[in-house]
């Protein structure tokens, strides 16, 4: 759709290169824009040190270096007009981006994928994390073999998030051509050997196939769309199908949790973003179609 507006968050690492180019070619297949912005931290001057300037000098003299940087690193990688327009701004990453994207009223947010150890994730985290518990925004993390978008995987469940990753799954694959596959895993229920005589298995997912025959896939409106339904843990559902099918992009939804929670349970988006070699897209519940896009110009 004209004036789709995607924002990319860039820096000089090759993972920054990645989102610049996958923002611009989604932008420029959509006839849309792409915006760059680079997050900028606080200089700290050790005490003692004489002053070189004014707090606004400072502030002036880092972002010129690094919008100087930043152009050089993804000059062969992007047109001019998406550099020239290049925005650097001070904050953390998570937190400039997840601005930029509401100003802007961008409709994807891509970010570079960068893996950590589980103990990173959750002692620190990552710029994916963090976006995904402040921004409604759906966030795309590329890889470097997102060129052409021709299959995109769309994970379904039968709970909440449907609707929305439904939604968005759809208008990107409407927009790019791309073929469009949904699935649904049939999760296996922990300790159910213990709880044999309360709980019964095939019950529960006939239930689940119910739902899904009933409240989810009438939510697709691409009657060409396969949908599947398999048996497993999400994760590994996911992946192997992703691999199976060859998909270029896989489209999930987020389930809001706890840091606690997360630790001990885990999430199937946070397990993917570590563990899948393709690209994925991930879907807040509430997100909603992006609010009229700010002017900024050509792709």
């Amino acid at each position: 759709m004209t004036g789709t507006i995607v924002v990319a968050g860039v820096d000089t690492s090759p993972e920054g290169g990645w989102a610049a180019v996958t923002a611009w070619r989604l932008a420029d297949a959509v006839a849309g824009r792409t915006a760059l912005i680079h997050a900028v931290s606080d200089a700290w001057i050790p005490p003692g040190r004489p002053p070189i300037g004014t707090d606004e000098d400072v502030r002036a003299q880092l972002a010129h270096h690094a919008s100087d940087a930043v152009r050089e690193s993804l000059v062969d990688h992007v047109p001019d007009a998406c550099l020239e327009r290049l925005d650097v701004r001070f904050g953390s990453p998570a937190s400039v981006l997840a601005e930029a994207a509401a100003e802007l009223g961008a409709a994807l947010i891509v970010v570079g994928g960068k893996r950590h150890s589980a103990l990173g994730r959750w002692l620190a985290g990552s710029t994916v994390h963090q976006l995904l518990r402040i921004s409604v925004t759906p966030i795309l993390v590329a890889t470097p073999t997102m060129a052409t978008v021709r299959r995109m995987l769309v994970a379904v469940d039968v709970d909440d998030t449907a609707a929305a990753t439904i939604a968005a799954g759809e208008h990107l694959a409407a927009q790019l051509g791309a073929d469009l596959r949904f699935i649904h895993a049939l999760e296996p229920i922990p300790y159910a050997a213990d709880l044999e005589p309360y709980v019964d298995v095939d019950e529960v997912h006939r239930a689940s196939r119910t739902i899904l025959e009933q409240r989810v896939w009438p939510l697709i409106s691409d009657p060409t769309a396969d949908r599947v339904v398999r048996e497993g843990s999400p994760t590994a559902v996911i992946e192997v199908e992703a691999r199976a099918w060859d998909a270029d992009l896989v489209v999930v939804g987020h389930h809001s949790r706890s840091q606690l929670d997360r630790l001990v349970l885990g999430s199937v988006s946070y397990d993917l973003l570590h563990d899948l070699p393709s690209s994925i897209m991930v879907v807040h519940p509430q997100a909603v179609a992006p609010p009229a896009p700010v002017e900024i110009g050509g792709t």
